[in-house]
């Protein structure tokens, strides 16, 4: 600041020694803040060390983040003219993938999901190119309700734009297979088999018990004689016939059961795999019953 009180000879010199000097203090300002904004020269270093073995690694995706650090203009002469020649020859040696997936008719879907070594990469194919070390990478397409699709592709260094395309078939998964009902007619055939299968049980215990009795009854061919138990061999002719009955009728429910089991219309998915039923058939001098089917 000029002292207005000063004489105009004093003045005169402090302005022009301001002048002076004004160069250079803005000099060591412009000097001070390209030195604060400078990169540090530990990661200069760093760069310049850990980009040359990521590259004899292959690792050419993180080494060429490291030589973008070390050739800055911050960074001192000699690793920026190594860096800078190491980042061109690196940018040349690292392939490049193009990631596509069609339906079957070849139409090319876009809403896909896409992993790369199990890492997702994007929710949506637009034909980017993807940067990639080179060497064998593992791709994952993943659409909702088709089947995942993936693929190993081996990419080379310097191959660059490579297609990696598939094909999303259909039909939808489904989460769980058809549910097929029993129609009413098999389960009839199964209602009356059991119920066969009940009476015959109940006509073999009327015959046990017939015999039991008959044998009680101590009556020779049929005549009682002295000693002889009549009413026991009553009894037994009694349950022998009810035996008689029961048997013949659960032998024809039984056989309508298995008939109507074996006639009754089968579902869609068990056709497909064949089937088999009784069925009449012709012979010469007469006529019988056979099992037909188809497979």
């Amino acid at each position: 600041m000029i002292d207005s009180n000063a004489p105009w000879s004093g003045r005169v010199k402090r302005t022009t020694a301001t002048r002076r000097f004004a160069p250079l203090l803005m000099a060591a300002v412009l000097l001070r803040m390209s030195a604060a904004s400078a990169a540090p020269p530990v990661a200069c270093d760093d760069s310049y060390v850990h980009a040359q073995r990521l590259r004899k690694e292959a690792k050419l995706i993180e080494a060429r983040e490291e030589l973008r650090v070390c050739a800055r203009p911050a960074c001192p002469n000699l690793m920026v003219n190594d860096c800078t020649r190491w980042l061109e020859e690196v940018d040349a040696s690292i392939p490049s993938v193009v990631p596509l997936a069609t339906d079957e008719q070849g139409v090319n879907l876009v809403d896909v999901k896409l992993s790369i070594d199990g890492v997702p990469r994007s929710s949506s194919l637009d034909g980017t190119v993807i940067d990639l070390d080179p060497g064998p990478h593992k791709f994952t397409f993943e659409l909702a309700s088709r089947p995942v699709s993936e693929t190993t592709v081996l990419v080379a260094i310097g191959e660059k734009n490579k297609r990696v395309a598939v094909t999303l078939e259909g039909p939808p998964i489904s989460a769980a297979p058809p549910h097929t009902s029993m129609s009413a007619q098999r389960i009839a055939g199964i209602t009356l088999g059991a119920a066969g299968v009940l009476s015959l049980g109940v006509g073999v215990a009327f015959g046990v018990d017939a015999l039991m009795q008959q044998h009680d009854a101590g009556c020779p061919g049929n005549v009682c004689g002295a000693g002889a138990n009549p009413s026991a061999l009553r009894s037994a002719h009694t349950d022998g016939n009810v035996s008689t009955a029961t048997l013949i009728v659960g032998g024809v429910l039984a056989a309508a059961g298995v008939t109507t089991w074996l006639l009754a219309p089968r579902p869609s998915a068990e056709r497909a795999t064949g089937w088999i039923r009784p069925g009449a058939v012709s012979v010469a001098g007469g006529g019988g019953v056979g099992v037909v089917g188809e497979w």
